[in-house]
């Protein structure tokens, strides 16, 4: 008789087995410390293969493409015609197959098996075999066959050969990225963010490991803590994961680095969670949190661990909505993009005077405010934001609406001859307004002349 059963995945199995267990629990519980006591203290695949052999109480053939043995262990159940058969002459050829004593070539059933298949085959001589595949570091299928007793349970052996192929999944693993356990969400993160994990099936096979493996769309959040010490970055931790319970999170430095999932794109673009909460939080941390836009690239993970970085950095320096301890990539996009064009434009005109993209009549209105102590910029920049809506931009720069009303006829008198309802103009208007912003509230931190001294010699930009 040959059947076909699923191998079973325990997946995260306790690893202790109360009182009240069965007898065929409690052993099932036994096999899965054995075994991830072997995976977890560096043994080798042959090693794993003979505490399965022992497990199992058979005698397991491990087989390559061509069918001959790389690997055997058992000391039951090899005296039979299969096992001696194998034993004798090293492997099957394909060429030569060798038999099973019914009359079916072993390589029938090796070519029906796939990681997820168990094939089992009664033989003449009361035992039974058993034949799947697994991969080895990734590369070609190997075959497993196993001979035991004609009385090994259906439904025993399947759960051995799950265990197998997970354990295997983690060598695998380990011989790839060593310094990366299964299963550890810190070192995940830390890999991920660190660029040592990249490709997207790597990435994946330690994702699906997590005790909260990420789903389809994903967000990453970075956040900060006054620096009074480990315990409040922890205590910090602990408590945004509450807003997130599915989240898979790490301390990294002084970094809480958050991987936020969801299976649709309901909670996009921005997480669903009470932000008066999350204020109040941050706020008794002294701390702050970015969020990067959503992904359904597992590969394009770092990427936004890396725009949420810098989300948060300009974030606190720029703060676009002001007393802000949350920030989204989307508000921050452009000051990224200005950073980033900031870098090629050194490196290509040997200075950094980014002013010389930006528009002559934003500079003269710049100048301006320096000359007379004015701050018309940043009505102008709110004007512009709001695509022209006074009563918007009046609330969201903390103005009265006549003030602000003011302040833009008198803009208009210095600009005299831009028309500023224009939506171009003000697109261009905006964007240069935002590198003054960048230059003023961060970059001229570390610069080594500040954008008024720029400004405030030369006429030209």
């Amino acid at each position: 008789m040959r059947g076909t059963v699923d191998i079973v995945r325990l997946g995260n199995t306790e690893l202790f087995a109360p009182k009240e267990l069965s007898e065929k629990s409690f052993r099932r519980t036994e096999w899965k410390l054995k075994i991830a006591q072997a995976s977890a203290s560096g043994s080798t695949m042959r090693e794993v293969l003979g505490l399965f052999a022992s497990l199992a109480d058979g005698a397991v053939f491990l087989l390559d493409k061509d069918l001959k043995i790389s690997y055997f262990s058992g000391s039951s159940h090899t005296s039979g015609k299969l096992a001696s058969a194998l034993l004798k002459h090293g492997g099957a050829d394909r060429t030569r197959p060798a038999k099973l004593p019914d009359g079916a070539e072993l390589t029938e059933l090796l070519d029906e098996t796939s990681e997820d298949k168990l094939i089992y085959q009664n033989l003449e001589d009361g035992e039974l075999c058993w034949v799947s595949t697994v991969k080895l570091e990734k590369t070609e299928d190997f075959f497993i066959v196993l001979i035991t007793a004609a009385s090994a349970e259906l439904s025993e052996i399947p759960v051995l050969f799950g265990m197998l192929q997970e354990c295997f999944e983690e060598i695998n693993l380990r011989r790839l990225h060593g310094d990366v356990p299964p299963g550890d969400t810190k070192a995940f993160i830390t890999a991920l963010t660190g660029g040592t994990l990249s490709e997207w099936d790597d990435i994946d096979a330690y994702a699906k490991r997590l005790p909260s493996p990420p789903r389809k769309y994903m967000t990453i959040a970075v956040a900060q803590a006054s620096p009074m010490g480990r315990n409040s970055v922890e205590s910090l931790s602990s408590q945004l994961k509450a807003f997130f319970p599915d989240c898979s999170c790490a301390v990294i430095g002084d970094q809480i680095v958050m991987i936020i999932s969801n299976s649709t794109r309901a909670f996009q673009p921005k997480p669903i969670f009470s932000e008066k909460d999350m204020h109040s939080l941050l706020t008794r941390y002294d701390g702050s949190i970015a969020f990067s836009n959503v992904t359904q690239r597992l590969d394009m993970l770092r990427t936004n661990y890396l725009l949420a970085e810098s989300t948060l950095r300009l974030g606190k320096a720029i703060q676009e909505r002001g007393g802000s301890r949350i920030f989204y990539y989307e508000d921050y996009a452009e000051y990224i993009a200005i950073e980033l064009s900031l870098e090629r434009y050194r490196e290509i005109m040997r200075h950094d005077d980014l002013l010389f993209l930006t528009c002559p009549d934003a500079v003269t209105l710049y100048r301006y405010d320096y000359h007379n102590g004015t701050d018309l910029q940043t009505v102008l920049y709110y004007f512009c934001k709001n695509n022209g809506n006074i009563s918007s931009a009046a609330k969201e720069a903390f103005m009265h609406r006549n003030t602000f009303s003011a302040r833009m006829a008198q803009i208009r008198e210095i600009l005299s001859g831009v028309d500023l309802s224009d939506g171009r103009v003000q697109h261009r208007m905006l964007f240069s307004c935002r590198v003054f912003r960048y230059y003023n509230l961060y970059y001229d931190k570390n610069a080594p002349k500040s954008l008024s001294e720029r400004l405030s010699f030369t006429e030209g930009a």
